[in-house]
């Protein structure tokens, strides 16, 4: 028997899937929590298929610690990554213009931050990225990448040095659990980490004008 797991409309996939069968395909429907169980009376090269719906389920949505100032300044507010997260406040060309040719302010406080602290914590850095993090000085940050063991990449991150021994490393919010998985996999000198992404916000201050 053949399963097929869909997230698509039903009522679509019927009509997709009825333009490649010999006969039309005819669904029995049975609820089960979030899960609709959808078995055909077809049968295609002697197997019996069976489809299964996910329905996609309910996510409570964290909240950056700006919410209730992005909602009062009239920002409209999206999904993303698991966070109700503000778009835009109003216009894209608007907006990508003011950041071309001015400054833009972009929370990002959905993003992971994972703190990297002793005297082992630049090794663990130069053993896990790509780029070369001994070049940085106080206050720099660097673009870099996670490499995996056969050369692809796991996730681009943004380094920062705050001195010699303690490090942040910036990860993609949907990465959050996997990167840090990843590093940890490779702290074999005990480096002092901490995964602080619940507890810290994040601004980024974009444009010709970022620095005044």
């Amino acid at each position: 028997m053949l399963v097929v797991y869909l997230s698509e409309n039903v009522s679509i996939f019927r009509g997709l899937i009825n333009k490649q069968l010999s006969r039309p395909l005819t669904l029995y429907l049975s609820k089960n929590n979030s899960v609709i169980i959808l078995k055909t009376v077809t049968v295609l090269f002697g197997a019996t298929l069976t489809f299964v719906f996910v329905k996609p389920t309910k996510m409570e949505l964290k909240k950056v610690a700006l919410d209730s100032l992005h909602k009062s300044l009239g920002a409209r507010m999206v999904p993303f990554a698991g966070y109700n997260m503000p778009v835009r406040y109003t216009s894209d060309i608007e907006e990508h213009n003011t950041v071309r040719n001015g400054v833009g302010v972009f929370d990002v406080s959905h993003m992971g931050e994972f703190m990297l602290e002793g005297p082992d914590a630049l090794d663990l850095i130069q053993k896990v990225t790509s780029n070369d993090a001994s070049k940085l000085v106080d206050g720099q940050a660097q673009y870099t990448y996670l490499p995996n063991e056969t050369g692809g990449i796991i996730d681009d991150l943004l380094v920062y040095r705050f001195h010699v021994e303690k490090y942040m490393l910036v990860v993609n919010a949907a990465n959050i659990n996997k990167d840090w998985a990843w590093i940890s996999r490779f702290n074999t000198k005990e480096v002092r980490a901490e995964n602080v992404s619940d507890a810290y916000s994040l601004l980024a201050v974009q444009g010709p004008k970022a620095i005044e």
